[in-house]
């Protein structure tokens, strides 16, 4: 991916997307692996900028996505996130970084409902 486009304040365009791939929970006492879907349609930083959707066994979760910071150097983005629907932890930060084969680079924390920590990464491959 070459650097991103960058405008003062604007989730950068090589973000903008339909982005897909396999989510893995890192801290779970067993391996869990979901399908993740992030669409990002682009907009302003404190702004709502597309949707997250995650696709497992037994629910789908869907939610929106807000642009919260930008590391231009690096090409990477912050995203803040809020799940309307389905049973999965409310809200929670997301990195993406564009890495030079095409893909983002998902790295998700936030916390359960017992408090513990989760993480979750992902490499997600533009679809559209």
């Amino acid at each position: 991916m070459t650097r991103a486009e960058v405008q003062p304040g604007r989730l950068p365009t090589e973000f903008s997307g339909a982005w897909v791939g396999t989510a893995t929970e890192l801290d779970s006492d067993s391996v869990d692996s979901y399908r993740v879907r992030l669409e990002l349609t682009g907009g302003d930083l404190g702004g709502e900028v597309g949707e997250i959707h995650y696709e497992m066994a037994a629910s789908e979760c869907h939610g929106v996505v807000t642009l919260t910071g930008m590391n231009p150097d690096n090409a990477a983005v912050t995203l803040g996130e809020y799940i309307e629907s389905g049973n999965c932890v409310k809200g929670g930060r997301i990195i993406l970084t564009a890495e030079p084969d095409g893909v983002l680079d998902f790295a998700y924390t936030g916390f359960k409902r017992d408090g513990t920590e989760q993480s979750v990464s992902a490499s997600l491959e533009k679809v559209r």
